[in-house]
């Protein structure tokens, strides 16, 4: 996508690409929210199609523009301190998800495991069930433990992507701010 926006900029103005391309990438990180245990693969390749549209149209097109406004001779240092701090936000990024994510499937995991107390109708139908499957007391209730924890974790991830979705919304909100700003006032 990052091509053809590349192509198309020279009908449609570069900041369509962007903020379309924002748009993608925060729907995408709420949406990630309805992922659970049970989920199928569409809907994981729904989310992550949308993720790279979002991250194609942004990128490319915005690079575009930002390097457009440098001088010839600057160009390739501007270019090189621009990919410099978009590998440096990818790190950034990619390890504040993960400190999120853990963070909060810790927590999940916590308030899961407190639910699933045995005496409880659901626990006692899933533990009959898992006992006539493996046999094994032991091995049916480490399932159980299993599931809730498969669940945390993807709970934890959608808490940290959902959190991620706020903050590119308040992001391109300020920058769509800064676009009106300088283009039509």
């Amino acid at each position: 996508f990052s091509v053809l926006a590349n192509y198309l900029s020279r009908i449609i103005p570069i900041p369509v690409f962007t903020f379309l391309g924002l748009f993608f990438l925060i729907c995408s990180f709420f949406y990630n929210n309805e992922l659970s245990w049970v989920t199928g693969y569409h809907q994981v390749i729904a989310i992550l199609l949308m993720r790279g549209i979002g991250i194609g149209l942004a990128l490319g097109p915005t690079t575009l523009m930002a390097l457009y406004g440098i001088p010839l001779e600057l160009r390739g240092a501007a270019a090189t301190i621009l990919t410099f701090m978009r590998q440096l936000g990818a790190t950034y990024g990619g390890t504040l998800i993960s400190i999120l994510s853990i963070k909060r499937s810790i927590y999940h995991f916590a308030r899961f495991s407190e639910q699933s107390n045995s005496e409880l109708p659901g626990f006692q139908y899933v533990f009959k069930n898992l006992i006539n499957q493996y046999k094994n007391p032991a091995i049916a209730k480490g399932q159980i433990m299993q599931n809730l924890e498969i669940q945390a974790q993807i709970q934890g991830m959608n808490d940290a992507l959902f959190v991620f979705g706020w903050v590119t919304s308040v992001v391109a909100t300020m920058l769509f701010i800064i676009f009106l700003y300088k283009f039509f006032i």
